[in-house]
């Protein structure tokens, strides 16, 4: 998951170079195991998933947070945590300080054509949440609380004896 995360970063870098913008990527990866007595590595996190698929994904929702924040940051954060389960899950959260989402846009945001931008087809977030619950895991997106921006997220359950 890492090297997904990784070269999708490196790209977005190089994109916004080449662009002039003044937004900045910022990744990092770390467990979310307060109470574990030793630390999870989380740098070579492997999941049994359609890496091209996954790919699209992510690089679908830097793609949503770069556009929407033109000057600005985007922070990236791979994750392990415990769910409700207090089973363990990956959590990939990639967060915007940009326009946000949009309130008429809420209600509707996983759907078909559901948009607010100049740019797209409105199928990006649609097809994102379709691949990602095909493979098992769970996408949700969220405006920032008490900042500006946007939040979207997506996890899968992760077996560490794997």
């Amino acid at each position: 998951m890492n090297e997904v995360v990784l070269a999708a970063i490196e790209d977005y870098k190089l994109q916004i170079k080449k662009g002039k913008t003044n937004t900045q990527l910022i990744y990092e990866h770390k467990s979310k195991q307060e109470e574990e007595k030793e630390p999870i590595e989380t740098s070579n996190i492997l999941i049994y998933v359609d890496k091209g698929r996954i790919t699209q994904v992510v690089y679908n929702l830097l793609d949503n947070a770069i556009k929407f924040t033109p000057d600005g940051i985007v922070s990236v954060v791979l994750a392990i945590r415990n769910n409700r389960n207090n089973s363990k899950e990956i959590i990939l959260s990639i967060k915007d300080n940009g326009t946000g989402i949009h309130p008429a846009i809420i209600p509707n945001l996983f759907s078909v054509f559901a948009s607010k931008s100049d740019t797209g087809t409105g199928l990006g977030l649609f097809i994102s949440k379709n691949i990602i619950e095909t493979h098992g895991g769970h996408m949700w997106g969220e405006s920032n609380v008490n900042e500006k921006g946007a939040t979207f997220s997506f996890s899968f359950p992760y077996n560490m004896k794997v």
